[in-house]
């Protein structure tokens, strides 16, 4: 048998210690441990919602005003037609083009509609004829429509240079949300 002295025994049972230490640790607390990060980790996410949460609350106003101004074209899309929709459509957009001092040489809806899951998106042709400032006024009047009209595409070319004439081709859209 071997025979240690005082000083190896001390030393064999700090060294012993420090395992049991470490196994303790490693086995018990490592698991507590990925717990609270866990814990953490989820109160650090619940602190994101609720800081968005009062984001929201803080733009409740604006919302609430923004809401207001697009609920008429909300209220436009239930229990109507599609060809009761392009009539609208089409009649607005000449109305426009006449505010404008635009003459219209066709104005034509395109067949198909664009079936999106929130809304539905509606295209007509539009052939005319103006100036430089009644086309800008025909842009602006567009973008102020009471329905949400857009131009998707336009293409202007000099009708006639000396009169100042522009031949305006472009294509409008009306989106309209489903109720």
């Amino acid at each position: 048998m071997i025979k240690i002295n005082k000083r190896e025994k001390i030393l064999a049972y700090a060294i012993g210690g420090l395992i049991a230490i470490f196994l303790i640790e490693h086995f018990l607390f490592s698991g507590i441990r990925g717990k609270a990060k866990g814990v953490s980790q989820q109160i650090r996410i619940e602190e994101s919602r609720l800081q968005a949460g009062l984001d929201i609350q803080k733009r409740k106003d604006k919302i609430t005003a923004e809401y207001k101004e697009l609920k008429p074209y909300l209220e436009k899309a239930e229990g109507i037609s599609d060809r009761e929709i392009f009539a609208k459509f089409l009649k607005e957009s000449e109305r426009v083009a006449q505010e404008a001092g635009v003459s219209i040489v066709s104005l034509s809806p395109q067949n198909e509609t664009i079936d999106e899951p929130e809304d539905v998106k509606y295209n007509a042709d539009l052939r005319a004829e103006g100036s430089l400032t009644q086309v800008l006024s025909l842009m602006d009047k567009i973008q102020k429509s009471t329905l949400l009209i857009k131009i998707d595409k336009m293409s202007l070319s000099s009708k006639d240079e000396q009169a100042g004439t522009m031949k305006i081709e472009a294509v409008l859209s009306l989106v309209v949300p489903k109720p």
